[in-house]
C-alpha cells in the first residue's frame, strides 16, 4: 500500500513538473512573440520615420536647388498688407512717412506679387507706382481697380483702396465691385458705405502656358464697439460674392487670393473664413496646420505685440491671408514651404511722435514677453473675436497729445524711432508653381 501510494505521489510530482515546464515554455514563446511584436513595430515605425525624411529632404532638393524655369518650375513669393492708407485727418498716423517706407520696400523687389489694401489716396499710389518703376514690376493703375467715380485726391469716397504689383505682366486686369457697401444710416460713422471695396484681379504667367489669377480683396470691417454693432451682415455677403462669383469662376490653372478679410480664423459654418477655406488652401495651415502655432499671438496681424500702432491696444487677431487653389491638377502643381510676418518697421524723428506712441514703443521695448503670455487675448472660438475690435479698458490710455519740442533737448529731437509700417502686419507666403 505505502508502495502504490508513493507511486501516485511521485506520478503527481511528474505530472506537475511537466505542467509547470509547459507553461513556462508557453510564457517564453508568448515573450519572444510579444518581443518580435515590438522589434517588428519598431522596425516599422523606423521605415515610416526613415521614407518621410528621406520625402522631406528629396522635396527641399527638388525646391531649393531644382527650382528653375528650365525644370518648369517657379518660386513665387507673395506678400499682403493693409498699407493704412486713410487721410490722417480720418484717423491714420504717420502716413507719408509710412508710404514712403512701404515703397521702398518694394522697390527692392523681395517678393514677386504685392497685394495691398487701403491705398485710398491717388498721391500714395503714386508713391508706391514710382518704386514698382524702379524694381521694373508692372502695377495696376489707381482706378483700374476702382470705380470710375473714385475720388482719391481729397477723400476716399468711392474707392476700393485695392493695388497690385507684380513681377510678372499682366495678361488681364478685372475690378467688381460688391454688391452690398454697408449701412447707408451709418456711412457717417464707419464709412463702408462710401468705400467700393470689391474684388481685383489679375492673370499673369509665370511659366508658359501655366496662368494664374491673383485676386485681392478687402471687406467691411466694425466700427469702435462702443457704436454697439458690427458689419458681420455686410462682410458674409462679400465674401459669399468673392467665393461665388469672382473665385470660383476663375478659368486659371491655379488662383491666389489675398487681402485683409477682417475677419478672424473661426471655424464655424458661415463664418467669412470658413467660406474661403472651403474652397481654398490656407497658406499658413499649409505649413504650421499641426502645431496650431498659427493661431498664437506672434502670428496675428492685428493688434500683434510688436506693432507699435495696434499692440497692446486691441486683443491680436489674425485678419489679413493669402489663399490658393490649384484649378488645373493635372497640368500643374503647387506646394507653400514658407509663411512669414516681416514685422516691417521704418525710422522717424522721435521728437515728431505723440506720447501715446512713445508709450507703445517703449512698452514693446522693455516687455519682449513670451507670446504664450498673450494666449488669454486671442480667442477664435467665438464670433466676438471674429467680429469686433475690442478695445481692453486697462490698456495704455491713447491721446492726440503731441511733445512740446521746446522741451527737450537738440540731441533728443535727433533721435530716431521705429514705427511699424501700418497698424497691421504684412503677412508673405513663398509658393512653388510645378508644371
Amino acid at each position: 500500500m505505502a508502495h502504490i501510494g508513493g507511486g501516485s505521489n511521485n506520478s503527481a510530482m511528474n505530472s506537475s513538473d511537466r505542467t509547470q515546464l509547459l507553461q513556462e515554455d508557453l510564457d517564453n514563446r508568448g515573450r519572444c512573440r510579444s518581443s518580435c511584436c515590438t522589434h517588428k513595430r519598431l522596425l516599422f515605425v523606423s521605415i515610416a520615420l526613415l521614407l518621410i525624411v528621406a520625402g522631406h529632404a528629396l522635396a527641399i532638393y527638388f525646391i531649393y536647388f531644382r527650382c528653375t524655369k528650365e525644370n518648369n518650375c517657379v518660386p513665387l513669393k507673395v506678400m499682403t498688407l493693409n498699407t493704412w492708407g486713410m487721410p490722417e485727418k480720418l484717423g491714420s498716423e504717420f502716413k507719408a512717412a509710412r508710404m514712403e517706407a512701404i515703397g521702398k520696400e518694394i522697390s527692392k523687389g523681395t517678393f514677386d506679387i504685392y497685394l495691398l489694401e487701403e491705398l485710398w489716396m491717388e498721391p500714395d499710389h503714386d508713391i508706391i507706382a514710382n518704386a514698382s518703376k524702379q524694381a521694373n514690376f508692372s502695377i495696376t493703375a489707381f482706378r483700374q481697380l476702382s470705380p470710375a467715380s473714385c475720388d482719391g485726391r481729397v477723400l476716399p469716397t468711392f474707392c476700393s483702396g485695392l493695388a497690385i504689383v507684380s513681377r510678372f505682366p499682366f495678361k488681364e486686369v478685372e475690378f467688381n465691385s460688391f454688391t452690398d457697401h454697408g449701412d447707408i444710416n451709418k456711412m457717417f460713422i464707419d464709412g463702408e458705405w462710401y468705400a467700393r471695396k470689391g474684388a481685383g484681379r489679375v492673370q499673369i504667367e509665370p511659366l508658359p502656358n501655366i496662368t494664374i489669377d491673383v485676386f485681392a480683396t478687402h471687406t467691411a470691417a466694425d466700427p469702435d464697439v462702443w457704436h454697439g454693432y458690427n458689419n458681420s451682415y455686410y462682410r458674409k455677403r462679400q465674401v459669399r460674392e468673392l467665393m461665388d462669383k469672382y473665385v470660383s469662376k476663375s478659368k486659371a490653372d491655379v488662383s491666389i487670393l489675398g487681402g485683409d478679410f477682417n475677419a478672424g480664423p473661426v471655424e464655424h459654418e458661415g463664418s467669412p473664413f470658413e467660406m474661403v477655406r472651403k474652397e481654398m488652401q490656407n497658406s499658413i495651415e499649409e505649413v504650421l496646420y499641426k502645431l496650431k502655432r498659427w493661431l498664437q499671438p506672434e502670428y496675428t496681424t492685428y493688434g500683434n505685440p510688436e506693432n507699435t500702432f495696434s499692440g497692446h491696444k486691441y486683443d491680436p487677431i489674425m485678419y489679413d491671408y493669402i489663399f490658393r487653389r490649384t484649378n488645373s491638377p493635372e497640368k500643374v502643381s503647387v506646394w507653400t514651404s514658407l509663411f512669414e510676418l516681416p514685422l516691417f518697421k521704418t525710422k522717424v524723428l522721435k521728437s515728431l511722435l505723440p506720447n501715446s506712441l512713445l508709450e507703445n514703443i517703449r512698452a514693446i521695448e522693455k516687455d519682449h514677453m513670451p507670446f504664450e503670455a498673450y494666449k488669454s487675448l486671442h480667442n477664435n472660438d467665438t464670433a466676438k473675436t471674429d467680429e469686433n475690435k475690442d478695445t481692453k479698458g486697462d490698456e495704455i490710455e491713447v491721446t492726440t497729445e503731441r511733445p512740446d519740442p521746446s522741451k527737450r533737448s537738440s540731441d533728443e529731437e535727433e533721435e530716431m524711432a521705429l514705427i511699424s509700417f501700418s497698424d497691421h502686419e504684412a503677412v508673405t507666403s513663398t509658393m512653388h508653381i510645378w508644371a
